[in-house]
């Protein structure tokens, strides 16, 4: 659909560096925009793996809290939103 471009662009960022912060905030922030439970999953693992590869990223931190918020996931959500 209208995400495959932007998908497989962050494809190839990922090819040339797998731990880059932002292209695999990018394919999570591509996942987390559907009501697919499976693809919220994948959302937060791939912020997971962001975050893990630059902690000093705020945002990160405030996309994954989003998304936990969601899944009423309330105090992890809260955790993300304090740091």
């Amino acid at each position: 659909g209208k995400w495959q471009p932007a998908s497989d662009a962050i494809e190839e960022a990922l090819k040339l560096d797998g731990k880059s912060p932002e292209a695999l905030a990018q394919r999570a922030y591509i996942h987390s925009y559907t009501t697919d439970p499976k693809s919220a999953a994948l959302a937060l693992k791939y912020y997971d793996q962001a975050i893990a590869a630059n902690q000093d990223k705020s945002w990160l931190y405030l996309n994954r809290g989003s998304i936990k918020k969601l899944q009423k996931q309330f105090k992890e959500a809260i955790a993300d939103f304090d740091k």
